[in-house]
C-alpha cells in the first residue's frame, strides 16, 4: 500500500494482554497511532494469556471492547485492526508469511522482554528476502506515577485481582 505521495505506508504493530487498560497502555497505543498510517494490534487470547500470566485475565471480548472504546476516544481516523494472538508462532507466521505484513510492516513497538523474539523474526524476514522492520523498544517501570507500568504491577500496587485502573 502506498500513501498519496508515493511512499510506502507505515504499518505499525503493537500487542499485549490489555487486561487493565492503564495509562501506560494508553501512551503505548497513542504512540502507535502517531507513528503509523495504519495500526495492527495483537491481543492475547484467553488461553495464551492464562498460560503466561500469574493472574487470571479478564475475558478476551472484554479486553478488546475496552481497547476499542479507548481507540474511539482518540478520535483518530487512521485504520486499525485487532487480531487475536494465540501463541508467539502466530507472530512469526504473520510477519514472515502474510503478504500484507511481509510487505508493509514498518515498525513494531515492543517492551524489552520481546526484543530477542522480534530480532529473530527480523533475521528470518531478511533471510527470506523481506525487508526488516524498525523496532521501538518501550521500557517498563515499577513506578506507578510513570507511564510505563505493567498491568501486573498495577494489580500488586492496588492489591486487587480485577481493578478498574483506567
Amino acid at each position: 500500500m502506498f500513501r498519496e505521495n508515493g511512499h510506502a505506508e507505515h504499518l505499525v504493530t503493537i500487542g499485549g494482554t490489555f487486561d487493565t487498560l492503564h495509562v501506560a497502555h494508553k501512551t503505548y497505543i497513542r504512540l502507535a497511532f502517531e507513528c503509523a498510517d495504519r495500526v495492527l494490534i495483537y491481543v492475547t487470547s484467553d488461553e495464551y494469556v492464562n498460560g503466561k500470566k500469574s493472574y487470571s485475565a479478564r475475558p478476551y471480548a472484554y479486553r478488546v471492547d475496552k481497547l476499542e472504546g479507548f481507540i474511539q476516544e482518540l478520535e483518530c481516523e487512521k485504520p486499525y485492526h485487532i487480531r487475536c494472538l494465540r501463541s508467539q508462532n502466530d507472530l512469526i507466521n504473520d510477519f514472515i508469511e502474510k503478504p500484507d505484513l511481509k510487505e508493509n510492516l514498518y515498525m513494531v513497538i515492543i517492551s524489552p522482554e520481546y526484543y530477542d523474539l522480534f530480532l529473530d523474526i527480523n533475521r528470518m524476514r531478511e533471510a527470506k528476502g523481506s525487508k526488516s522492520f524498525l523496532m521501538l523498544v518501550k521500557p517498563r517501570s515499577l513506578n506507578p506515577t510513570n507511564n510505563d507500568i505493567s498491568s501486573h504491577e498495577v494489580r500488586k500496587i492496588l492489591n486487587c485481582p480485577h481493578n478498574e485502573y483506567y
